[in-house]
């Protein structure tokens, strides 16, 4: 049985335009998309996941030795380590990334091309879709809609403007209050916290006050929720 009909790359792609490498950790899935892109006429190679999670410096370096022109990248991945911190540095080192994503979160798009990304693409999008995008990165032509490509990048800096801000309020949380609300997170009872810590029970009322003043909310399951939302833990704990 013949296998499927070997399809060139454009012909006005050089042989460096069509090198691409595949970087997902997910192997049948990574083997899978690495024959798709060499069944339409592109490079491809695949590069192998490692044992053990190694430095961004040295997967980049893994990389550059393959000399592609575009990276296709799980940036949901983290054999390689967090696949959205190689966007920028694999940018840096002049190769376009086409980043791959499950996450339907507009910000976690928007930070993959605040970093560089040429184009994210998810788990819905069409083999003839990738490949295009894969073709308009290797020749650097935009692969998003401008527009959405700011309204996206505007997104991601927004979130990340408040979540630096709500990490600030955090900070300055007393190593006794930040002890109160690890107690709090654990849903432990003011009683229990005041035993926890060998403090009066009066003594962690008032901590919580000032825990809800500086973090700016009017009650400690809103605290205990601002917590979760920024993923907070006390290190004692």
């Amino acid at each position: 049985m013949q296998g499927p009909r070997r399809t060139e790359a454009p012909p006005d792609l050089t042989d460096a335009d069509r090198r691409v490498v595949v970087i997902e950790d997910h192997v049948l899935l990574a083997e899978s998309l690495t024959g798709q892109l060499r069944t339409a006429g592109w490079e491809a190679r695949l590069l192998p996941v490692p044992d053990t999670v190694p430095a961004l410096g040295e997967v980049v370096d893994r990389v550059a030795r393959l000399q592609p022109r575009v990276a296709v990248l799980d940036i949901d991945g983290q054999r390689f380590g967090d696949g959205l911190r190689l966007v920028a540095p694999l940018v840096r080192s002049g190769v376009g990334v086409v980043a791959l994503t499950t996450a339907e979160e507009r910000t976690r798009r928007g930070e993959a091309l605040g970093y560089g990304a040429g184009t994210v693409l998810t788990g819905e999008t069409p083999l003839a879709d990738l490949l295009a995008a894969v073709r308009a990165v290797a020749v650097g032509q935009p692969a998003v809609d401008p527009e959405e490509r700011h309204e996206l990048v505007a997104a991601w800096r927004l979130r990340h403007r408040e979540r630096r801000e709500l990490l600030t309020r955090f900070a300055n949380l007393t190593g006794r209050e930040r002890e109160v609300l690890s107690g709090l997170l654990r849903g432990r009872a003011v009683r229990q916290i005041s035993s926890d810590i060998g403090v009066t029970e009066a003594t962690v009322r008032t901590h919580v006050k000032s825990i809800l003043a500086k973090l700016r909310v009017g009650s400690q399951l809103a605290a205990v929720g601002l917590a979760h939302r920024i993923g907070w833990r006390h290190r004692g704990s």
